[in-house]
């Protein structure tokens, strides 16, 4: 049985509220993932995207 292997590369990044990228240990903030393949988009909601976006993230 053939197999199929796709290599998928993201980048994560933390940022804190007010947007600002968090390099630091031990710094809380929140998770943000940008996906090389595509990235992620709502269902028929661009302005959610959008919203849910910082930068490339």
């Amino acid at each position: 049985m053939p197999s199929s292997s796709k290599i998928f590369t993201s980048e994560i990044a933390i940022f804190d509220d007010s947007g600002e990228r968090l390099t630091e240990p031990h710094q809380i903030g929140t998770v943000y993932m940008k996906m090389g393949a595509g990235g992620f988009e709502y269902y028929k909601d661009k302005e959610k995207t959008q919203k849910n976006r910082i930068g490339d993230f």
